[in-house]
């Protein structure tokens, strides 16, 4: 994980520019680089982020990797022919 230590950032947005995912995001206002911390303090204390906690459909969820692929697991379902050349997954 990387963590932005805005105490120390000069706003040169070398991050930003180089960060494969878009993560780091500039702020004009402060003149400092952000991004999701994955609220490390938070985590230390054994709670869970908040964005987690609040999504009312589940979409967004924080948990260990063996329940990732858990859940992963669970939702995969069997292709099947629906044309000629088309593989899809039919809506359960």
């Amino acid at each position: 994980m990387v963590v932005v230590k805005e105490n120390l950032c000069i706003g040169c947005r070398s991050c930003s520019i180089v960060c494969p995912f878009g993560n780091i995001e500039f702020k004009e206002l402060r003149h400092v680089s952000t991004k999701c911390d994955e609220c490390i303090g938070k985590l230390e204390n054994g709670q869970k982020p908040p964005c987690a906690s609040v999504c009312p459909t589940g979409a967004l969820r924080y948990c260990e990797r063996e329940e990732v692929e858990k859940i992963a697991s669970a939702a995969r379902r069997k292709r099947e022919m629906i044309g000629p050349r088309i593989l899809a997954w039919r809506p359960k």
